[in-house]
């Protein structure tokens, strides 16, 4: 099914026999949209709201109607059939004396009554679109939850049956509700198990408590690893890599620490926990995180791909690696990779909040520190300057002007994703945040001039080759992930815009795509996100390229497409009135373009008699 929102899906459910599915989109339509799920066709569409809305039912007891809630709103819907065919009516709940509330969820009673919340702690009671009753426990502003009172008006207190404590410092998220047993969500890392009918509380499961900010495949077996904000390891963790041999770890902190961990004789069992053999401390103070395209050679001295001698003694995990040395780059770094090329003499490029890119020649066998300036470029686009046509060059790589008028003051293009490309010409892919955000440039060292650009419709926050090189994974800040083919280096802008997969795999509001990676067999498409989320889906190189990206369709399109199916649903609703008002003016302008051909026709018959008398 095609169509229904022009970016992005918000939420969705389906009719109580499963026949029909109605769906919300998001930013900028926030289309009511419902389908007819078996013949894949849009039934109905209309505006949900002019703002973000959370949940959509279908009505659990009477058929044909439909709830919806969001930011500052519950809405309650009816497929009305009107002398022009089905028509989606909806109907604003009004709040009255109480203060307007984001509603983000709701319940259907048997007697056409809805108990929602509110954000003050109480629940309302709707009875079509009015409120009945507003609930809370009793005493004094004792609202049902720990949140701000709400007016003392249509209040009644009443005792709940049971309350329940999970546990300290835990922040319920879900819940799943079995005959025997609960299972519990805690947003702070854990999976709780509440045993009916004691309520009896277990502890079955810790996992991440906060954003997840990459992700990294073993290259031996399925193994997976990924990487939280949380602190756990001990610090935040900003990326990872798997030594070749598939058991050790190094993990990249947002403290600074550089990690080694390793998980012997584990036998596939998924739950035993990493074991910590050493922390390297890279900085002594905050830096941001580092990342890498592809790890050189012995990236880490202290593994060896083979399994060390029992008689071997790891480091200790406090010891200090010393380090080879350092530069000072005069601003703070937010990306840093290395380059395939020229591996034993090696080059570094650093991508700096303050959009300059860096490029840095290490020195052999010494550990003074070095404060040579090393070369480097600036970029100062306009979004008015970057198309979506590879034919064009874009010169957004030249020495930043402070003095220049277009740009103003402390308005930079910070960097966001640094990767080297695989091949001897020694360009770099690179994406940036504000104006210049939504596309993926290749840039040379050398060069002042993008070589090339490929569009994306969000800010792209991820890149990364697959182990075989063949493949780009890349991720954005509206969820949106997509895997293309590589293009030869130096050539991105030659490459085709369309032939490539795409799907908004996580939250289009919050799903920041934090990582993505194949499976080391590369069958399996592996991504995580700031919103929490995890996912792992089948994935076959060869079909998925051969699916062609279907471009969202605009509002133009979309409101045409509805209105071949619909006649009674158009892109722009006019009133009774508008609508006689638009007649007449039509009207008016017809009559004055055939007043207009008579008077030309009568000018044309006199420069015709003016023509002959002359003759």
């Amino acid at each position: 099914m095609k169509g229904g929102t022009e970016r992005m899906f918000t939420a969705a459910n389906f009719s109580n026999d499963g026949s029909q599915l109605a769906t919300v989109g998001g930013h900028p339509d926030y289309w009511l949209t419902v389908w007819d799920w078996e013949n894949e066709t849009m039934i109905l569409c209309s505006k949900a709201f002019s703002q973000e809305v959370f949940k959509v039912n279908f009505s659990t007891y009477f058929t044909g109607q439909l709830i919806t809630s969001g930011v500052g709103h519950i809405r309650f819907w009816k497929m009305a059939s009107t002398f022009t065919g089905l028509k989606l009516e909806g109907a604003i709940a009004k709040f009255g004396m109480v203060p307007i509330s984001d509603v983000a969820g709701y319940v259907e009673l048997q007697n056409s009554k809805v108990l929602s919340g509110t954000e003050s702690g109480s629940i309302l009671v709707w009875d079509d679109g009015l409120i009945k009753a507003q609930l809370k426990r009793p005493g004094e502003n004792m609202m049902c939850h720990d949140a701000n009172d709400g007016d003392d008006k249509l209040v009644c207190e009443i005792n709940p049956v049971r309350e329940i404590h999970v546990g300290e410092d835990v922040k319920i998220k879900g819940i799943i509700c079995e005959a025997d047993h609960w299972i519990i969500q805690d947003e702070d890392g854990a999976l709780w198990n509440a045993k009916l009918p004691n309520y009896e509380m277990e502890k079955i499961l810790d996992f991440h408590a906060g954003p997840i900010t990459c992700v990294a495949s073993s290259p031996v077996n399925y193994d997976l690893a990924s990487g939280g904000s949380d602190g756990t390891v001990p610090g935040a963790v900003t990326s990872m890599d798997w030594a070749p041999n598939g058991k050790h770890l190094l993990v990249g902190c947002h403290n600074g620490d550089i990690v080694e961990v390793t998980r012997p004789g584990t036998d596939g069992d998924t739950t035993r926990s990493f074991e910590l053999i050493l922390t390297m401390k890279a900085y002594t103070f905050r830096r941001p995180k580092i990342k890498k395209s592809k790890p050189p050679p012995k990236v880490m001295p202290s593994i060896k791909t083979e399994e060390p001698p029992k008689e071997e003694a790891l480091p200790s995990p406090t010891s200090e690696e010393p380090k080879l040395g350092d530069v000072t780059l005069g601003q703070e770094q937010a990306e840093a990779l290395t380059t395939d090329q020229n591996l034993e003499g090696g080059t570094t490029n650093e991508g700096s909040k303050e959009e300059q890119v860096s490029a840095m020649e290490p020195q052999d066998g010494t550990k003074e520190k070095s404060e040579e300036a090393p070369p480097e470029f600036h970029s100062h686009g306009k979004p008015s300057q970057v198309e979506a046509k590879p034919a064009e060059v874009l010169p957004l790589i030249a020495p930043i002007q402070e003095e220049e008028p277009d740009d103003p003051p402390g308005n930079t293009f910070p960097v966001r994703a640094l990767m080297y490309t695989h091949g001897s010409l020694g360009t770099f892919y690179l994406a940036l945040e504000g104006r210049a955000s939504g596309y993926i440039y290749e840039c040379h060292i050398d060069s002042e001039e993008v070589l090339g650009y490929m569009p994306w419709l969000a800010s792209v926050k991820f890149m990364h080759f697959t182990r075989s090189s063949e493949f780009l994974i890349s991720g954005s800040d509206d969820g949106m992930l997509r895997v293309q083919k590589v293009p030869p280096p130096g050539q991105l802008k030659l490459a085709e815009t369309d032939n490539y997969w795409e799907a908004g795999v996580h939250d289009g509001f919050y799903g920041v795509v934090g990582g993505a990676v194949l499976s080391y067999d590369e069958k399996y498409l592996v991504s995580v996100s700031y919103d929490e989320s995890f996912f792992v889906q089948s994935f076959d190189m060869g079909k998925g390229v051969e699916m062609l990206h279907h471009k969202p369709p605009d509002a133009a399109k979309l409101e045409q497409n509805v209105a071949a199916e619909i006649e009674d649903v158009t892109g722009v609703a006019l009133s009774i009135e508008e609508q006689r008002a638009k007649t007449e003016q039509d009207e008016r302008l017809r009559l004055a373009i055939e007043k207009k051909n008579v008077v030309l026709a009568k000018v044309d018959t006199l420069r015709g008699c003016a023509y002959e008398r002359n003759e």
